[in-house]
């Protein structure tokens, strides 16, 4: 009796200690938890496959799923799962009953809820790794009859060598049949873009604005295309010389003229170049040429400037070393034509007689007025010498617009 008590406690005991795994009508049932990783030998993460689309207000199916690669180092219970993103997840559990490498296909679940892009951290064991599922692409057309443009709506001033700002713009009707992400733009033409990108969130009617860039090269009436995939259409935008934009002074008893692009840079405003941490220089730069702004005949270039401290009313004179003076002015006129040697007239400090003056600024209209006078060397490559000639500038002038 002794001796069969003796093997029952035994037989416990190996069950207990030694037995990962029972037997229950034949079937083998694991006990424990799988071990492995999602790392290959580097460290890396393993691929991550995506399958199906992910389209905001649909509820995933069986076509959405995503395949990863795990490394198993010690077989058992599993449960491979991400995080819950724009209202949707993926998971897989089970029993393995062999090491390596393999493939688990986690299953989609939920609702999608936002047409945005859903980044998703996979866990397995003690590692993660991460996969993007990416915006959808918006389904969308011009809000008009089949084949027909829509009322295209343009807005703002087109000057010849004015740059565009944000006032220069196409109101375009859209109708989105299925929400994501967008982009719209036009071809570049006489020297303009109109574009536009962003994401619908929902389905339905939008005014898109186009916002314009660059700078109109001609005047007269421009046709610029624009092409959403499903209708083909044009709108016109007529620019014109704006010859309250000139320039214009003496030289050498000839008298040079011309037209200003608008100028970049600020005034009072709280824009700046920077020069130099902790410098900055606060001021614009213009410039312009012939009377139909042409460049290549002769140009012009105008700078005024100051550090730390924003422009105003004031006189302004040449400084090349912006860190010693208040008040700096920077111009220079080339004139000639192509193929031919260009001659340049160029402020220097080592001429401190000249003076730009900046007479007023409309903060309204950005309009800038100035003068300018005084002595400039005369040179052909910028190389100047003591030997170069300084002659005298004089009736200089000049009214353009801050690009803003």
């Amino acid at each position: 009796m002794q001796s069969r008590l003796i093997f029952v406690i035994i037989s416990f005991s190996c069950i207990v200690a030694c037995g990962k795994s029972y037997s229950y009508e034949g079937a083998i049932v694991m006990s424990f938890l799988a071990k492995g990783t999602l790392l290959d030998s580097s460290g890396n993460c393993q691929q991550i496959i995506v399958n199906g689309n992910y389209l905001k207000d649909t509820s995933l199916s069986s076509n959405n799923y995503v395949t990863v690669q795990a490394n198993i180092t010690s077989i058992g219970k599993y449960s491979i799962y991400t995080d819950t993103v724009n209202g949707y997840w993926f998971s897989d559990s089970g029993t393995i009953s062999s090491t390596g490498r393999q493939n688990f296909k986690l299953k989609g679940y939920g609702k999608v809820t936002t047409p945005l892009a859903a980044t998703f951290i996979v866990h397995f064991d003690t590692s993660i790794c991460s996969f993007t599922i990416p915006n959808n692409k918006a389904l969308f057309y011009f809000n008009a009859l089949s084949g027909n443009c829509p009322n295209l709506i343009v807005n703002g001033k087109y000057r010849v060598g004015a740059n565009l700002n944000i006032s220069d713009s196409i109101n375009v009707p859209i109708t989105v049949k299925l929400p994501g992400t967008y982009s719209i733009e036009t071809s570049l033409v006489n020297g303009m873009i109109f574009s536009s990108k962003g994401i619908f969130m929902n389905a339905g009617n939008y005014t898109v604005t186009l916002e314009g860039t660059g700078r109109p090269m001609t005047a007269g009436v421009t046709q610029v295309p624009i092409n959403d995939g499903n209708t083909f259409c044009s709108f016109s935008i007529n620019t014109v010389l704006d010859t309250t934009m000139y320039w214009k002074c003496t030289a050498e008893g000839i008298n040079y003229e011309g037209l200003l692009d608008s100028a970049y840079g600020s005034l009072p405003d709280t824009g700046y170049f920077k020069i130099g941490n902790p410098n900055r220089i606060y001021g614009f730069v213009t410039g312009g040429g012939d009377k139909n702004n042409d460049q290549s005949i002769y140009n012009i270039g105008i700078s005024l400037n100051r550090i730390n401290s924003p422009i105003i009313e004031s006189n302004y004179y040449p400084c090349m070393n912006l860190g010693t003076c208040d008040f700096g002015t920077y111009i220079s006129l080339v004139y000639g034509s192509s193929g031919q040697l260009f001659n340049i007239y160029v402020t220097s400090n080592n001429l401190n007689d000249f003076t730009a003056k900046l007479i007023s600024y409309d903060p309204v209209s950005k309009l800038v007025r100035g003068t300018f006078s005084g002595s400039m060397y005369k040179t052909i490559n910028l190389n100047i010498q003591s030997s170069t000639p300084i002659v005298k500038i004089t009736n200089g002038e000049f009214k353009t617009y801050l690009a803003h």
